[in-house]
């Protein structure tokens, strides 16, 4: 994936989104490795930089990836956020 989002294809596509060590732990909801939602977007990282207090993120949207699980969710009925089941 990094190869890819480093491709003339994708280099102008590519977010650098920029969050405090706080904002990082408590708003970015990991799925894999590089793979992150924010705000119920999904996003691919290509990079990852940390600097002082700041987490500075390269990535970009995967718009493809909100598709499939909005797909998901209305043949299903289900909706991700509405129906977690909050821990005891």
């Amino acid at each position: 994936m990094m190869t890819i989002l480093k491709s003339e294809r994708y280099s102008s596509h590519i977010l650098k989104l920029k969050f405090t060590r706080l904002e990082y732990i408590r708003d970015l909801n990991w799925k894999e490795e590089n793979e992150f939602e924010y705000k119920n977007e999904m996003y691919d990282v290509a990079k990852i930089e940390r600097i002082g207090d700041n987490v500075f993120i390269y990535c970009v949207r995967d718009e493809m990836e909100e598709q499939l699980i909005a797909n998901f969710e209305r043949v299903t009925g289900t909706n991700s956020t509405k129906d977690k089941i909050a821990p005891s």
